[in-house]
């Protein structure tokens, strides 16, 4: 079954620690993911946590530009990537505050507490 979902998004940035056992629990979701085709981007991964990946060889999984920093560039990135004639038609969700201008609407000031400062 074809899904509208291209990206999920893994805010690690309140993950302080990650072990082997982790890394294998995330590989096994990533794996799952990826039947359905869908990419899984990773947002705020902390130095220690980014060092795990790298023991593990678990970072040569995660495709380099979906290594995101913060928010602001979750967006930047993501938002670019969207298929913005099913967000306009089809999408009953307003993540990002750039949705209302794709979808036609006037713009709010904020969208669930993101504002133009993300």
């Amino acid at each position: 079954m074809d899904t509208p979902v291209k990206y999920l998004l893994l805010d690690l940035q309140a993950m302080g620690f990650i072990d082997i056992t982790g890394t294998d629990e995330m590989r096994m979701l990533m794996d799952e993911i990826k039947l359905k085709k869908i990419k899984v981007a990773f947002m705020g991964i902390n130095q220690d946590v980014m060092e795990t990946f790298k023991n593990s060889s678990f970072l040569e999984e995660i495709e380099p530009d979906l290594l995101i920093k913060n928010r602001g560039q979750a967006i930047s990135v993501l938002f670019k990537q969207l298929d913005h004639v099913y967000c306009k038609n089809q999408c009953p969700y307003a993540l990002f505050n750039e949705c209302p201008e794709v979808k036609g609407k006037q713009h709010p000031d904020t969208a669930y507490g993101m504002d133009d400062n993300c």
